[in-house]
């Protein structure tokens, strides 16, 4: 219950807030006899919520204006499903906002103290015991700390005018350099790789797909760092996590206005080793793809403002300009021949079908991998026994793909969608 209403929370906050951050904090509030209470806060700089609106947001299929629904999308059953959660919880659950300076919600939940948890288990030997961050977000960096904190490890901040000196000077081999993607610059690699020790350096962000060192993508997953962290540090000393992949380093356009189906696709293409940028719509499509080259979109067919179809049939004509060509993949959830007939018409290359699997989307892309980065990966591990219910045996399919804290994940964002989904229909 406290994950799915931080879901919700998070969601909203993501969809309305175009610039600035979303900031996610928790903490004790207080102790009430043999209990404590936890305080959650959502804090966002979107575009706020009037005064005399706010009494009225945790109420089913209510937001904030008409017009909101037609640019964001949503039901308008999130906030109204948290209520209820937290309610069941015996909290409580509110919001402080005017337009502007954005919204924070919070809420607050009385819980039973857990008992002393089990000796953590020894550190690997070649844990990092020196981590540099360079990156210009004070909030990532403390995020960073949070995630690979532990006995005897350091940490140091490195400004942009830093970087460049600090990588071409002999470092212990147990450092790590954790820099924003956007601060490095070919030379500064040359440095790097013509140092006589090299420190462990792992990239945040963006990278291109020619990049050969390893980077983590952006939003900062906790799991994911660690493992990017310690496979450089000790590789035998790795904890076993879900099967890898061969790895793709393509950089790929997501058009997609299901958030269910929009979060699977991106983690697929994670475990693939790309990058991606996410659209709501057919309109952010084209202004992603004008600002910067993709190796391939997954162009969902069926999106408010503008379609996937006519999405496409901009892209195509912007480049006639410079004779490129962009692999377009569609994603619908129609397997009749006619809509296959009506993608390949409007310009896309292939077409995938909802729901998808890891194996499918991974043959689409694979020809656009050269030789050079088409290395083979290791064999998958063979998956538990299929249980003879269909709903379970795709839960288990999810979860041996994702991880069972992703598939839940999905699961989550499914429920709250699916009511307002089944309304319209």
């Amino acid at each position: 219950r406290l994950s799915q209403v931080l879901v919700n929370l998070c969601s909203n906050a993501v969809k309305f807030t175009e610039f600035g951050e979303v900031v996610v904090q928790t903490g004790l509030q207080e102790r009430r006899g043999d209990q404590v209470v936890l305080a959650f806060s959502v804090r966002d700089t979107g575009i706020g919520i009037p005064e005399e609106r706010l009494g009225q947001l945790f109420t089913p299929f209510t937001q904030v204006d008409g017009s909101i629904t037609r640019r964001f999308g949503g039901t308008g059953l999130g906030l109204a499903i948290s209520k209820k959660l937290v309610s069941a919880m015996r909290g409580r659950i509110g919001v402080e906002s005017r337009p502007g300076p954005g919204a924070t919600f919070w809420y607050e939940v009385p819980l039973q103290p857990a008992p002393p948890p089990a000796a953590a288990p020894e550190a690997c030997a070649s844990t990092p015991r020196v981590v540099y961050i360079g990156h210009a977000s004070p909030r990532l960096a403390e995020s960073i700390r949070a995630a690979l904190s532990g006995p005897g490890v350091e940490f140091h901040t490195l400004g942009r005018r830093q970087l460049r000196a600090h990588l071409s000077i002999l470092r212990h081999p147990h450092e790590v350099l954790l820099v924003d993607a956007a601060w490095v610059r070919p030379a500064m690699l040359s440095a790097h790789r013509g140092s006589p020790a090299p420190q462990h350096l792992i990239l945040i962000g963006r990278t291109s797909a020619d990049c050969a060192l390893p980077a983590v993508a952006l939003p900062l997953r906790r799991a994911a760092l660690r493992r990017a962290v310690w496979q450089l540090s000790a590789p035998a000393c790795t904890p076993e996590t879900t099967p890898q992949r061969r790895r793709l380093g393509l950089r790929v356009l997501v058009a997609e206005d299901n958030r269910v189906n929009a979060r699977l696709a991106c983690l697929l293409l994670e475990s693939f080793g790309c990058t991606y940028t996410v659209a709501a719509n057919g309109r952010e499509a084209v202004a992603a793809f004008r600002r910067q080259p993709y190796d391939a979109i997954l162009m969902d067919c069926q999106m408010p403002i503008m379609d996937g179809h006519a999405a496409t049939r901009k892209i195509r004509q912007m480049e006639q300009l410079d004779g490129a060509h962009c692999k377009i993949i569609a994603m619908t959830a129609s397997a009749l021949p006619e809509e296959r007939e009506r993608c390949l018409a409007s310009g896309m290359d292939d077409y995938l079908t909802k729901p998808f699997d890891t194996e499918t989307l991974e043959a689409l892309l694979a020809d656009l991998v050269r030789p050079a980065h088409d290395a083979a990966a290791p064999a998958p591990a063979v998956p538990p026994p299929a249980p003879e219910n269909a709903t379970a045996a795709a839960l288990q399919r999810l979860s041996t793909q994702l991880g069972a804290q992703e598939a839940r994940h999905i699961a989550a964002l499914w429920l709250e969608e699916a009511p307002g989904r089944l309304s319209r229909l």
